[in-house]
Protein backbone atom coordinates (compact mmCIF):
# COMPACT_ATOMS: atom_id res chain seq x y z
CA UNK A 1 0.00 0.00 0.00
CA UNK A 2 1.21 3.48 -0.69
CA UNK A 3 1.92 6.04 2.01
CA UNK A 4 -1.31 8.02 1.46
CA UNK A 5 -3.44 4.92 1.91
CA UNK A 6 -1.60 3.95 5.07
CA UNK A 7 -2.03 7.48 6.48
CA UNK A 8 -5.74 7.45 5.66
CA UNK A 9 -6.16 4.08 7.36
CA UNK A 10 -4.37 5.42 10.43
CA UNK A 11 -6.76 8.37 10.57
CA UNK A 12 -9.75 6.07 10.22
CA UNK A 13 -8.47 3.84 13.02
CA UNK A 14 -8.38 6.82 15.37
CA UNK A 15 -12.06 7.66 14.79
CA UNK A 16 -14.84 6.65 17.17
CA UNK A 17 -17.72 4.45 15.99
CA UNK A 18 -20.26 7.26 15.30
CA UNK A 19 -17.78 8.96 12.95
CA UNK A 20 -17.03 5.66 11.21
CA UNK A 21 -20.76 4.96 10.84
CA UNK A 22 -21.17 8.35 9.17
CA UNK A 23 -18.26 7.76 6.80
CA UNK A 24 -19.61 4.29 6.04
CA UNK A 25 -23.01 5.73 5.12
CA UNK A 26 -21.33 8.31 2.87
CA UNK A 27 -19.05 5.77 1.17
CA UNK A 28 -21.49 2.87 0.86
CA UNK A 29 -24.79 4.79 0.85
CA UNK A 30 -26.22 2.51 3.55
CA UNK A 31 -26.71 2.95 7.28
CA UNK A 32 -24.98 0.68 9.80
CA UNK A 33 -24.43 0.40 13.53
CA UNK A 34 -21.80 -2.32 13.23
CA UNK A 35 -19.52 -2.27 16.30
CA UNK A 36 -16.56 -3.81 14.43
CA UNK A 37 -14.15 -0.94 13.64
CA UNK A 38 -11.82 -3.09 11.50
CA UNK A 39 -14.73 -4.25 9.34
CA UNK A 40 -16.04 -0.68 8.95
CA UNK A 41 -12.60 0.66 8.02
CA UNK A 42 -12.11 -2.15 5.50
CA UNK A 43 -15.48 -1.45 3.85
CA UNK A 44 -14.88 2.32 3.74
CA UNK A 45 -11.40 1.82 2.31
CA UNK A 46 -12.60 -0.67 -0.31
CA UNK A 47 -15.43 1.61 -1.44
CA UNK A 48 -13.16 4.62 -1.77
CA UNK A 49 -10.37 2.76 -3.54
CA UNK A 50 -12.77 0.92 -5.86
CA UNK A 51 -14.35 4.13 -7.06
CA UNK A 52 -11.28 6.37 -6.67
CA UNK A 53 -13.36 9.00 -4.93
CA UNK A 54 -13.78 10.44 -1.48
CA UNK A 55 -16.76 9.34 0.65
CA UNK A 56 -18.26 12.83 0.35
CA UNK A 57 -18.27 12.72 -3.44
CA UNK A 58 -19.75 9.23 -3.26
CA UNK A 59 -22.64 10.57 -1.20
CA UNK A 60 -23.24 13.46 -3.58
CA UNK A 61 -23.23 11.09 -6.55
CA UNK A 62 -25.68 8.76 -4.81
CA UNK A 63 -28.10 11.63 -4.30
CA UNK A 64 -27.78 12.66 -7.96
CA UNK A 65 -28.33 9.07 -9.15
CA UNK A 66 -31.55 8.49 -7.21
CA UNK A 67 -33.62 7.94 -10.34
CA UNK A 68 -35.99 4.97 -10.61
CA UNK A 69 -33.72 3.49 -13.31
CA UNK A 70 -30.69 3.54 -11.01
CA UNK A 71 -32.61 1.97 -8.12
CA UNK A 72 -33.79 -0.87 -10.40
CA UNK A 73 -30.22 -1.85 -11.30
CA UNK A 74 -28.23 -4.31 -9.27
CA UNK A 75 -24.58 -4.09 -8.34
CA UNK A 76 -22.50 -7.21 -8.80
CA UNK A 77 -19.32 -7.55 -6.76
CA UNK A 78 -16.10 -8.36 -8.54
CA UNK A 79 -13.07 -9.13 -6.39
CA UNK A 80 -9.68 -8.59 -7.99
CA UNK A 81 -6.29 -8.22 -6.33
CA UNK A 82 -5.03 -4.63 -6.09
CA UNK A 83 -2.02 -5.42 -8.29
CA UNK A 84 -4.15 -6.82 -11.11
CA UNK A 85 -6.70 -4.04 -10.74
CA UNK A 86 -3.97 -1.40 -11.09
CA UNK A 87 -2.86 -2.98 -14.37
CA UNK A 88 -6.44 -3.24 -15.60
CA UNK A 89 -7.04 0.44 -14.78
CA UNK A 90 -3.86 1.47 -16.56
CA UNK A 91 -4.87 -0.47 -19.69
CA UNK A 92 -8.42 0.92 -19.48
CA UNK A 93 -7.06 4.48 -19.35
CA UNK A 94 -4.66 3.83 -22.27
CA UNK A 95 -7.62 2.54 -24.28
CA UNK A 96 -9.67 5.62 -23.43
CA UNK A 97 -12.44 3.68 -21.67
CA UNK A 98 -14.33 6.02 -19.35
CA UNK A 99 -14.64 3.83 -16.25
CA UNK A 100 -14.67 0.26 -14.97
CA UNK A 101 -18.39 -0.15 -15.55
CA UNK A 102 -18.02 0.65 -19.24
CA UNK A 103 -15.08 -1.75 -19.46
CA UNK A 104 -17.07 -4.57 -17.85
CA UNK A 105 -20.15 -3.90 -19.99
CA UNK A 106 -17.99 -3.96 -23.14
CA UNK A 107 -16.26 -7.16 -22.06
CA UNK A 108 -19.55 -8.89 -21.25
CA UNK A 109 -21.06 -7.75 -24.55
CA UNK A 110 -18.11 -9.14 -26.53
CA UNK A 111 -18.09 -12.38 -24.54
CA UNK A 112 -21.78 -13.11 -25.10
CA UNK A 113 -21.66 -12.02 -28.74
CA UNK A 114 -18.74 -14.35 -29.49
CA UNK A 115 -20.37 -17.19 -27.55
CA UNK A 116 -23.44 -16.93 -29.77
CA UNK A 117 -25.67 -15.48 -27.04
CA UNK A 118 -26.80 -12.59 -29.21
CA UNK A 119 -30.01 -12.02 -27.23
CA UNK A 120 -28.02 -11.37 -24.03
CA UNK A 121 -25.43 -9.33 -25.94
CA UNK A 122 -28.23 -7.17 -27.37
CA UNK A 123 -29.56 -6.54 -23.85
CA UNK A 124 -26.13 -5.27 -22.83
CA UNK A 125 -25.87 -3.12 -25.96
CA UNK A 126 -29.19 -1.48 -25.02
CA UNK A 127 -27.80 -0.46 -21.63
Amino acid sequence: MDKKVLNALGILESLKLPALWELYSLAINEQTKCPNKKWLIGKIHAAVVAEKRSPVKSSEKAEADDSADTKARQVIPLRISPEVLAKIDAARERLGIKNRSVLIFNALYEFFKRAGETEVADLLAAE
